[in-house]
Parts: C-alpha cells; sequence; structure tokens
C-alpha cells in the first residue's frame, strides 16, 4: 500500500536550501528518481517553492535531463539544481570530476541497487549521496 503525501519532496527541497544557506561552495544537488510521475512531482515541488523555475521538461532551459547526453550536458555546468532518472546512467564511464555534487536520491532502497546505480557511482566518483524514501508502518 502507498501513501502520498508524507511530505518527503519538501524535507528533500528544505535539506538542499539548508545547506545552500548554512555552507559556502556552488554545490549542485543532482535529484534522482525511478519514475517519470516521481520526477515530475519533486520538480513541482521544488518549483512550488521558488527553488527552481516552472519551466516544461524537454524545455531548451530545463533542468530535467531528457536523455542521457542532456544529462551530461547540464553537469557540465553550474546548477544548484538538477534532476534526472535513474536510467538516464545508462553508460559506464566517469561524466565528472567534481566534487560538489550531491546526489538525492528518492526511493533509495529502489533506485540504488543493480547496474544503473553503480553507473551512477562511476560517472560520478567524487560525489556525495544522501538517500530518501518513505516508510509505512502499518
Amino acid at each position: 500500500m502507498a501513501y502520498t503525501g508524507s511530505g518527503k519532496s519538501y524535507s528533500m527541497v528544505f535539506f538542499c536550501q539548508k545547506i545552500h544557506h548554512k555552507f559556502t561552495g556552488s554545490y549542485t544537488f543532482l535529484i534522482v528518481t525511478d519514475r517519470n510521475e516521481l520526477d515530475t512531482q519533486i520538480y513541482g515541488t521544488f518549483s512550488g517553492v521558488g527553488a527552481v523555475p516552472q519551466v516544461k521538461a524537454g524545455a531548451k532551459d530545463s533542468l530535467k535531463a531528457n536523455s542521457g547526453k542532456h544529462l551530461r550536458e547540464l553537469l557540465s555546468s553550474e546548477h544548484r539544481y538538477l534532476f534526472t532518472l535513474i536510467h538516464k546512467f545508462n553508460f559506464e564511464e566517469e561524466i565528472t570530476k567534481r566534487d560538489n555534487i550531491i546526489v538525492i536520491s528518492d526511493e533509495a532502497h529502489r533506485t540504488q541497487g543493480g547496474n544503473l546505480a553503480m553507473n551512477l557511482r562511476n560517472a560520478l566518483p567524487n560525489a556525495s549521496f544522501i538517500g530518501f524514501y518513505r516508510h509505512a508502518t502499518f
């Protein structure tokens, strides 16, 4: 049974904003999900609190990776927030040595196992990682 509205997306955005306010440096938060619906919902939350602009996916200035190639391009520039599906990590080589990337994995119990998760870690060897998931008690 899945519940919505647990506040996980708000916890993510508030965590990111706290890091940006408390620490110096230009961190890029890469929010990784495993489903389009989650990607859209989390982007909407970040947009709703003013952390990112309201831009349609696929637009030229979108912060949501629409392909592996687009993900590479986004990671090569200094954005505060980027959004992608774990499936975009369909390559095995290193993309960047940047050490100011913090990967936030939504539903980390589903996204941080297997080849795609290893590709993510190989592509971003100096990134930091934090996982979020909603756990319901019955």
